[in-house]
């Protein structure tokens, strides 16, 4: 899944076209801010599926989880420029679909709250168990809200050091 809150055409092509030459038989959506122009959608939608959220970070998250088919979500920003083989490091952590998973950019942002969604992995049930992340907040309350009721289904979150994903 793709968030474009930018609604940047040509770095929503440059990720889909990465994410091809890994992944080529998955599907990718991208998601939409509200307020994003017919033209521009039309832009999206020749470069791969597009769904819709509101004008948070979260609720495009919450979106692009809901159209989403695939267990497995790996949430990137419009322009992020994937490494090779950058999932191989995930896969050896995955215990089971209770694991959230997210890459450490800095050492200043070390934990789930603070740190990036660009990257961030989860699996749809868990998501669905958990709930909707809040969408009407700051994105730190809402990923604190989020992480404080998954803590209590289970959910182990795993940060990923030195991953290189991007």
């Amino acid at each position: 899944m793709i968030l474009c809150p930018n609604r940047n055409i040509p770095a929503l092509r440059n990720t889909v076209r990465r994410l091809g030459f890994f992944f080529p038989e998955a599907p990718c959506v991208a998601v939409k801010p509200k307020g994003t122009s017919r033209a521009e959608t039309a832009e999206m939608k020749a470069i791969c599926e597009v769904t819709a959220g509101k004008e948070t970070d979260l609720s495009l998250i919450n979106a692009g989880l809901k159209k989403s088919s695939r267990d497995w979500n790996f949430i990137i920003y419009e322009g992020a420029v994937m490494r090779p083989r950058f999932h191989v490091r995930y896969e050896h952590f995955l215990e089971d679909e209770k694991d959230v998973m997210f890459p450490i950019v800095n050492s200043q942002q070390i934990d789930f709250i603070e740190g990036t969604m660009n990257g961030l992995l989860i699996h749809k049930n868990t998501w669905k168990d958990v709930g909707l992340f809040e969408e009407k907040v700051d994105i730190f309350i809402g990923k604190a809200l989020w992480a404080y009721e998954a803590n209590k289904k289970g959910v182990k979150f795993k940060a990923l050091l030195g991953a290189k994903m991007i």
